[in-house]
């Protein structure tokens, strides 16, 4: 992306595919550390796990 906020090369759908996949695994990293994280830094977490699913099902 350039600083004016438009794709530098490559089609819209190829940008919003490689998001896509890029949030799919934040979702899924944050998941993982929900399981094994503290109390506190669990609920943080789960909430950057929100967040990055609600991305997710935008770009899809």
């Amino acid at each position: 992306m350039t600083p004016d906020g438009s794709l530098a090369g490559g089609s819209s759908s190829s940008a919003r595919q490689t998001l896509a996949g890029l949030e799919k695994q934040q979702t899924t990293a944050a998941v993982a550390g929900c399981l094994i994280a503290a109390d506190a830094e669990a609920a943080l977490l789960a909430s950057l796990a929100a967040a990055e699913a609600s991305h997710l099902e935008v770009l899809t």
